[in-house]
Formats: structure tokens, sequence, C-alpha cells
């Protein structure tokens, strides 16, 4: 839920909107470097959700259940755990085009 209630914030930090798809349109995939820093802030929103509900860093167990391994800056995360946070990202024109959206670039910003 976290993930996709952040989508307009992560569209606009990397100078894009969710606009109304009119007609048929080809499929929007996001550019290499943008896919890459919005990967980064996906995980990073995750991230601050965890935080927000009292998780910690470390290995979970019956004693410390709300405990996380990838609880660590991007830098320090499995290639394995980023590509999930890519698989996200790329998601997202999926998601907001069966809600009758797609994606615009409106700015050179980038996360």
């Amino acid at each position: 839920r976290v993930s996709v209630r952040a989508i307009p914030r992560k569209l606009s930090a990397a100078g894009y909107v969710m606009v109304p798809a009119r007609g048929a349109i080809a499929p929007f995939t996001f550019p290499g470097e943008h896919l890459d820093a919005l990967a980064r802030l996906e995980h990073e929103i995750w991230m601050e959700a965890k935080l927000r509900d009292g998780w910690a860093l470390g290995t979970a167990d019956n004693e410390h259940p709300k405990r996380n391994e990838y609880l660590v800056p991007w830098e320090q995360v499995p290639e394995s755990i980023k590509e999930i946070d890519r698989d996200l990202i790329c998601g997202i024109p999926v998601i907001l085009a069966e809600a009758g959206y797609t994606i615009a670039r409106v700015a050179e910003t980038l996360v």
C-alpha cells in the first residue's frame, strides 16, 4: 500500500506526472537512469514506512519480529533486493494503465 500511495511522490521526484490516458498509446517505460533513481527512492520510502512503524535493523526472530536486515542505505542493499525495487518501479505504468492513466514527462528534475 505504501508503494502505491507514494506513486505521485515518486513520479514528481523524477519530473513525471500521471495523466489520463487518451486512446491507444505505447506502454510507458522509464529510461535507465530514471529507473535506478526511482528504485533508490522506492527503497527510501519503504525504509521510512518501516521505521515509522517501529521496525529496526536486524534479523527478525520470535522475540524481535519487527526487524529487517535491509533497513540500510541503498549502497548497502544487495543487488537482488535492488532488483525488487526496480521491478516495483517498472510496475507503476501497469498500475496506472489499469486505472486509465499514463505517465508524462514535465521536468528535467531527477531524484
